[in-house]
């Protein structure tokens, strides 16, 4: 199991203000064990690297503190926005089909991580992402990065907006090409209104060159760019 090394006190403040975070975890007794347990490291002088000094007795005065201050008793509903900063990172593994077959690992030598592929693509398979986002008006960029190869078709990508429907963000993204090497996608588009939506992927036609309609994802991530 890991070990946490000894947290050094000198680099951060012996204060005793105490600021409020919600946090949400998985319901069940034993998480709510596996936090307190995480927290008590912080409030207990002996895991410091000096734990006789007056940064660590201020800082474990401040976790017991806020320990001391948790609501055990558990919590409303889970909100349906889990996540709502202006820079959303994605990897391509939270995608799940929505038509077509399910997503396996691809192993490479161009990325330092395996791509995420549909088994035995074909022309019209689908995907989204598992969660929503809180996506605020203005202007935004999505960043793709992917595989380009000999057997990758051609993608629509849009938001979907909960309970409302999809907008485009880009038509016909051509992932095709002879070797296989890195591809990138970065496409502004705007967002008239807040919304919770997330990010849905159509593969669409391919390049007349491709011998399949791959898409071989790696990461990505939404940033808002201005209001």
């Amino acid at each position: 199991m890991p070990v946490l090394p000894p947290i050094q006190q000198d680099q951060y403040p012996a204060t005793g203000d105490v600021q409020c975070l919600e946090v949400w975890i998985p319901a069940g007794d034993e998480f709510k064990a596996l936090l307190a347990g995480l927290m008590s490291i912080a409030s207990d002088t002996a895991n410091y690297a000096d734990p006789d000094s007056v940064q660590a007795d201020g800082l474990a005065a401040t976790w017991d503190d806020a320990y001391s201050q948790i609501i055990w008793d558990g919590c409303p509903d889970v909100p349906t926005i889990a996540k709502y900063q202006d820079y959303i990172f994605f990897p391509h593994s939270s995608m799940v089909k929505t038509n077509g077959n399910n997503f396996a690992q691809l192993a490479n030598t161009v990325a330092q991580t395996p791509a995420w592929t549909q088994s035995a693509a074909a022309n019209l398979d689908a995907w989204e992402q598992k969660d929503y986002y809180y996506i605020r008006k203005g202007t935004w960029k999505l960043y793709l990065q992917f595989l380009k190869g000999a057997a990758a078709g051609k993608i629509d990508l849009s938001l979907h907006e909960q309970s409302v429907g999809y907008a485009t963000i880009v038509n016909g993204v051509d992932n095709y090409n002879a070797t296989t090497i890195l591809g990138e996608l970065s496409q502004s588009f705007t967002v008239s209104h807040d919304k919770v939506a997330r990010l849905t992927g159509t593969i669409n036609g391919k390049n007349a060159s491709s011998s399949g309609f791959g898409y071989f994802g790696l990461f990505g991530y939404f940033l808002r760019t201005g209001d």
